[in-house]
C-alpha cells in the first residue's frame, strides 16, 4: 500500500500524503523521471531527501513502488470532485431538503468504473458525503478503491458510524485527507431533538472520541439551528477540547428548490443579516448556509512545500 502520492495538480506536479497536510512541489522533469522509472528502481536521492523533509519518513534504499504511486497526467485539468455515494441518511434533520432517504446506489462494478473515470480526469482529491456516506452497504468497499486509485479523500458524515471496528480499521490503514463532522448541538436532548434520532448524540460523541483518539483528522461544521442556538459555546468548547477546526453555519436556504427563502429551522438570533443569505456549500448537511471560520491550526511550510 502506497504511503505518497504522486500526481499533476492544477499545472502543478505535487506529492502528497493521505493523513497529513504537509504537501511538495517539484519540476516537471522529475515528475517524468518518476512516469519513466521502473517500479522496483530506487527511489531516487531528491525524492528521499523530500519525503524527509516534509513528513519525516525515510525513504532510502526502498524501490519506489509500493511506497510511491506515481498518477499519470491525463492532461485534462480536473483536480477535485465530490460525489454523492448515497442519498440515504439516518438522522431526520428539518433542515434537510432530501426528503425521502433512499439509502439505494451504485453496484460495485459502476463505481469502479465512475473512480476510474475520475482518476482518469485528474480528480487528487475526492470528497465523499450523501446523505450519509458511512450507511452505504458498499462504503468500505467505495472507500478502499478510491484510496486505492490514489485519491485524497475528505469525508463528510455525522460520526454515528466512526467509531465501528470496521470503519476505524479502515480510516486508520488508509488515512483521509480529513473528515468533516457536523455538530448539530452541544447536549444531548438538542441533538437528539435536531436529528430526530433518539441516541444520536450518544453515537456522535463516541465517534468522534473514537476518531480523535485513532489520530484521525478531524474537522467540525457546527450547525446553528432554533434547537440548539443556546448551546454555541458548548459546540465550540468540543472544538476547542478535541483541538479541531470548526466552521460554523447559520444562514439556511433550500437550493434545491430554486429559491432563497430561509428554513424555518434557521435560528434568527445568529442568522448572517435580514438580507438574502449567500449561497454556500455546507459539509455534512443538506441546505445551502453562510458560514465563518473558527480558528485552524498553522499548515508546515518551508522550501519546495506547500499546504495541501
Amino acid at each position: 500500500m502506497h504511503e505518497f502520492i504522486v500526481s499533476p495538480y492544477m499545472g502543478r506536479y505535487v506529492m502528497v500524503k493521505p493523513g497529513s497536510k504537509a504537501g511538495a512541489t517539484m519540476p516537471a522533469h522529475r515528475y517524468r523521471d518518476l512516469v519513466g522509472a521502473a517500479h522496483d528502481a530506487p527511489a531516487p536521492i531528491w525524492l528521499t531527501a523530500a519525503a524527509r523533509e516534509a513528513w519525516g519518513v525515510r525513504l532510502d534504499g526502498k524501490p519506489i513502488a509500493p511506497s510511491v504511486l506515481v498518477r499519470a497526467d491525463p492532461g485534462l485539468g480536473y483536480g477535485r470532485a465530490s460525489w454523492e455515494v448515497n442519498l440515504g441518511c439516518n438522522y431526520e434533520c428539518p433542515h434537510c431538503y432530501l426528503g425521502v432517504k433512499k439509502f439505494e446506489g451504485l453496484e460495485m462494478e459502476d463505481r469502479v468504473k465512475l473512480l476510474h473515470t475520475l482518476r482518469d480526469a485528474g480528480v487528487l482529491w475526492l470528497q465523499l458525503t450523501g446523505g450519509e456516506p458511512m450507511v452505504d452497504r458498499l462504503f468500505v468497499e467505495t472507500y478502499e478503491a478510491a484510496y486505492d486509485l490514489g485519491m485524497m479523500i475528505t469525508l463528510l458524515t455525522n460520526g454515528s458510524r466512526l467509531s465501528l471496528p470496521r470503519v476505524l480499521e479502515l480510516l486508520t490503514k488508509r488515512p483521509p485527507d480529513r473528515i468533516t463532522v457536523s455538530v448539530y448541538g452541544g447536549t444531548e436532548k438538542s441533538y437528539d431533538r435536531t436529528t430526530g434520532r433518539q441516541g444520536a448524540y450518544r453515537l456522535f460523541t463516541k465517534g468522534i472520541t473514537a476518531a480523535h483518539r485513532a489520530g484521525l483528522p478531524l474537522a467540525l461544521s457546527m450547525i446553528v439551528t432554533q434547537d440548539n442556538a443556546d448551546e454555541v459555546g458548548l459546540m465550540r468548547g468540543l472544538a476547542e477540547r478535541i483541538g479541531a477546526p470548526m466552521d460554523e453555519y447559520t444562514n439556511m436556504v433550500p437550493t434545491i428548490y430554486g429559491g432563497d427563502e430561509t428554513l424555518p429551522a434557521q435560528s434568527t438570533a445568529h442568522s448572517c443579516g435580514s438580507g438574502r443569505p449567500s449561497p454556500v456549500a455546507t459539509p455534512g448537511t443538506r441546505s445551502s448556509m453562510s458560514t465563518r471560520s473558527a480558528r485552524r491550526p498553522s499548515a508546515k511550510s518551508g522550501a519546495n512545500r506547500t499546504s495541501t
